[in-house]
C-alpha cells in the first residue's frame, strides 16, 4: 500500500524570504540587513495580534505581510542594480571619455574625428547614467530605512497594546493598519520609481 503524502504549501512570505536571502547574500550586506529586520518586524507583529479574529487585526496582520514582502521584493531589485554599478570603474570610464575626446581634438581626418567625439559623448553617457541609478539606489535605500522602522515602531506598539489595560484596545489597531497601509503605497512608489530610473 502507497501512503499519500500531502504536500504543505510554504507561505508566500517565508517563500518570499528563503528567495531573498538568496539573493541579497552575507548578513553584511545593506539590503539583506533591511530584508532581515522586516522579517522579524513581522513576526513580532503577528505574534503580539496573537490571531486577533477582529477585523482590525485581521487588516494589520495582512498590511504587515504585504509591506514585508515590498521591502524584500525592493531590497532585492536595489542590491541587483548595485551590484551591476559596482561593476563599473567611473574612473576607468571618465579617463576614456578624456582619451577620446583629445584624440577627436587631435584627429587630422573629419570622419575619425566625428566617430571619436561620438564615442566620447557616448562613454560620458554612460558615466551620467551610472551616477543617477547610484542615485536612484541610495534613495530607494534610505526609504526602506525608513519604512523597516516603520514596521518596527508598529511591532512596539503591538506589544505595548497587547500590555496595555486599555477598555477598548481595538481602537488602537486602525491607526497601526493605516500608516502600514502608507507605507505599502510608498514602497510602490519607490519600485516604480527605480523602474523608471533604470529604462531611461
Amino acid at each position: 500500500m502507497i501512503a499519500h503524502v500531502e504536500r504543505i504549501a510554504e507561505p508566500p512570505l517565508a517563500r518570499a524570504l528563503v528567495e531573498a536571502r538568496a539573493t541579497l547574500g552575507g548578513t553584511a550586506v545593506e539590503e539583506r540587513a533591511l530584508a532581515e529586520r522586516a522579517a522579524i518586524a513581522h513576526d513580532r507583529i503577528v505574534d503580539g495580534l496573537g490571531g486577533d479574529a477582529g477585523p482590525d487585526g485581521r487588516r494589520l496582520a495582512k498590511l504587515a505581510e504585504d509591506v514585508t514582502r515590498e521591502v524584500l521584493a525592493l531590497a532585492v531589485r536595489c542590491r541587483k542594480l548595485r551590484a551591476e554599478l559596482e561593476r563599473i570603474d567611473v574612473g576607468a570610464v571618465r579617463e576614456r571619455a578624456g582619451q577620446l575626446t583629445a584624440a577627436a581634438a587631435e584627429s587630422a581626418d573629419e570622419a575619425a574625428r566625428a566617430d571619436l567625439s561620438r564615442a566620447a559623448r557616448a562613454v560620458v553617457a554612460l558615466d551620467e547614467r551610472a551616477q543617477a541609478l547610484s542615485g536612484a539606489a541610495t534613495r530607494v535605500r534610505a526609504r526602506l530605512e525608513l519604512q523597516v522602522a516603520m514596521l518596527e515602531e508598529t511591532a512596539l506598539a503591538v506589544a505595548a497594546r497587547q500590555a496595555s489595560e486599555a477598555v477598548d484596545q481595538a481602537d488602537a489597531l486602525a491607526p497601526l493598519a493605516d500608516r502600514l497601509h502608507e507605507a505599502g503605497c510608498d514602497l510602490h512608489d519607490q519600485a516604480e520609481a527605480l523602474v523608471e530610473a533604470s529604462i531611461h
